[in-house]
């Protein structure tokens, strides 16, 4: 297939992608674990049956050419599962570009605790056919965890914690990440993640997501990171086109209006079932006397009236 007609389907994909096709909304993004912050994954799930197709970038500012491609497509299988794919290109300085493949998936807990919005389920698995000992990304790791959302006004907490697993190897990570919605275009956030590259690495940013279309959205983050083999600030940034709009500060459904009458008016209501103050006539029985009275013979008129008359 040529680079011409690749680019033809990718441009009719995002024509596509620009109207919506069900009243659902995505209200959270993420770059690196699904619904998330870019780090952090976070309880939110996809909408059902919705897609977002992403591509995302991760910028290592002290070498250059080095950096992280990512794609990937991410979507809603139920109201409580969602589920992504992802192809990991990185550029280590070689000719060649070490790749990698995940996929992963967050399911939500159906139930809640005290002082918890949301609990979550996360996992995903990076695989590569032939390892690249220069890469700085892990190429073969399963990473799981546990993350607990929360809600205090408008600001969105979340944290996670779990474990991480290479050639049999555990080791503990942990994140933490705020979100904030400014308005149902913008969300600002935060976030601190323990190693997530399996490298003893802390990692630190501040992130900002901006709706630039009805379902297409632009997440930019800058931070920090450090590690044993690596010491470095970065730049995190991706596109995301999807299947439903985007809504950071989605409003919940109005409650039907019960509307309850006055007591005077249920006392009318009552009154008038009941017939209390009407004269109610037999349509019947008054075309029968109607008919009697005029069949009624008037000499019968006279006699009845000299009988009542009093005698002299």
């Amino acid at each position: 297939m040529s680079s011409k007609v690749k680019t033809y389907y990718l441009i009719v994909l995002i024509v596509c992608a620009t109207y919506s096709t069900a009243a659902q909304h995505f209200n959270g993004q993420g770059i690196m674990s699904g619904t998330g912050v870019v780090f952090v994954p976070t309880t939110g799930i996809a909408p059902v049956a919705q897609f977002r197709v992403q591509l995302g970038r991760v910028e290592y500012l002290r070498k250059n050419l080095r950096g992280l491609n990512i794609f990937e497509l991410n979507g809603g299988l139920s109201t409580n599962l969602e589920g992504y794919i992802k192809l990991y290109s990185e550029q280590t300085g070689t000719i060649v570009s070490a790749t990698s493949f995940g996929i992963g998936g967050k399911f939500q807990m159906p139930f809640r605790l005290p002082l918890v919005e949301h609990l979550a389920l996360w996992t995903e698995s990076i695989s590569s056919q032939k390892i690249d000992s220069t890469a700085t990304f892990s190429q073969n790791i399963l990473r799981g965890g546990i993350s607990a959302g929360f809600r205090i006004g408008n600001f969105q907490p979340t944290l996670f914690a779990g474990i991480a697993n290479v050639k049999n190897n555990f080791r503990p990570i942990g994140g933490f990440g705020i979100l904030l919605p400014l308005n149902s275009s913008v969300m600002i956030g935060g976030e601190l993640f323990y190693n997530y590259f399996y490298r003893d690495d802390i990692h630190e940013s501040i992130t900002g997501i901006v709706r630039l279309l009805p379902n297409i959205s632009l997440q930019v983050s800058s931070g920090y990171t450090s590690s044993a083999k690596l010491k470095s600030w970065i730049i995190t940034a991706g596109i995301s086109v999807s299947t439903a709009d985007l809504d950071f500060t989605p409003k919940a459904p109005l409650p039907q209006q019960m509307i309850v009458p006055s007591i005077e008016e249920m006392e009318k209501l009552s009154s008038q079932e009941k017939g209390i103050g009407q004269i109610i006539i037999d349509p019947a029985n008054a075309g029968i006397e109607k008919k009697d009275e005029k069949n009624q013979d008037p000499k019968d008129d006279k006699k009845d009236d000299k009988q009542n008359e009093p005698k002299k």
